[in-house]
């Protein structure tokens, strides 16, 4: 279990496809969920959380630890959405 997450996140710190496919399948719905329950709209918060994960893909950006990243992301969300 420890060797998937530590591989899962150097393939989200090294642009790995299948890493980001994983990305999608694990974190994908719940954060559009969590962003729904903070705006109140599923389109503009499927929007949002596309483009958080696209700024992830873009930055250079390098995660160690599995919590770490899980805090970036709803962090991000979070902030994206209080933008709106």
């Amino acid at each position: 279990m420890k060797n998937d997450i530590l591989n899962f996140l150097a393939g989200i710190n090294t642009k790995d496809a299948k890493a980001w496919e994983k990305l999608y399948d694990d974190y994908y719905i719940p954060l559009c969920h969590y962003a729904v329950r903070i705006l109140n709209d599923h389109d503009q918060a499927v929007n949002l959380v596309q483009a958080v994960i696209v700024r992830l893909w873009e930055k250079p950006l390098y995660f160690e630890h599995i919590a770490e990243f899980n805090v970036y992301l709803y962090r991000a969300v979070h902030n994206n959405c209080l933008k709106e």
